[in-house]
């Protein structure tokens, strides 16, 4: 069954110390980028933006760079203001942007939605989340509500919830027949309508394996319609896709 969800007292370290501890970089690692910059600025304590522009067209392979793209670094990542006005860019300037997520392998333009969105539903690979409920093994693992959390912040799109009959007519979820442990069904609904759309407005399919008896499912269709409101899909949609399903649009 598928039900879908829409947008609608120790003594403290000095302040420098811990600033310093936190942007440690490996000895390595700094080695390295070392290497990078003393090869680009040929001498000189700092690298123009005209060396920083070659670096970014031969190592980088930033082909559309130009010096605006290297002076906006400088102003970006360099805090010496001498080196900000004399537009060069400091060894520790440089570090900060190799460290930063300009300097990513992951290509920064697939960070939001590129694709066409308006095929329909059933054309595209949908990110899924398997015994979400779960934050340890299948036997004897813990089921939490921040399993819920993590899985949406990670873009997921698809959760499951194993519905079980649990005591006072309060449907729970686990993984059944094991020695997991169990949360309630509404809470899980509850902590769903919550985070749903933290980072993302597509919809989200709630995947509910569901070995409730029929006493116990009303319960939950209850659930669903009265903590999800508008944001539970109760009804087909128009749409002008030429599939069966909606796109996610």
């Amino acid at each position: 069954m598928c039900t879908v969800l829409t947008r609608a007292g120790a003594q403290r370290p000095s302040l420098s110390k811990a600033m310093m501890k936190k942007s440690k970089v490996p000895q390595s690692r700094r080695a390295e980028i070392m290497g990078l910059f003393q090869n680009y600025a040929e001498g000189l304590t700092t690298l123009s933006a005209s060396a920083l522009l070659k670096f970014l067209h031969k190592d980088q392979m930033q082909h559309a760079a130009n010096i605006d793209t290297a002076e906006s670094l400088i102003d970006k990542y360099e805090i010496e203001k001498a080196a900000i006005e004399s537009r060069s860019m400091t060894f520790e300037g440089f570090l900060r942007y190799m460290e930063s997520k300009d300097c990513c392998l992951f290509d920064q333009t697939h960070t939001s939605v590129y694709q066409d969105m308006g095929q329909p539903l059933n054309n595209y690979f949908i990110s899924s989340s398997h015994n979400t409920y779960l934050t340890g093994d299948q036997l004897v693992g813990r089921s939490h509500l921040d399993a819920y959390v993590s899985a949406l912040r990670k873009g997921c799109r698809c959760l499951e919830i194993d519905c079980w009959d649990g005591p006072d007519m309060e449907p729970v979820v686990y993984h059944g027949y094991t020695l997991t442990t169990k949360i309630l069904f509404k809470d899980v609904i509850a902590t769903v309508a919550q985070h749903a759309f933290e980072v993302s407005a597509f919809p989200i399919i709630l995947s509910l394996e569901n070995h409730c008896c029929e006493e116990q499912q009303e319960v939950m269709a209850q659930y669903l319609i009265s903590i999800l409101g508008d944001k539970l899909l109760k009804s087909p949609l128009d749409h002008p896709t030429s599939g069966d399903l909606p796109s996610p649009n």
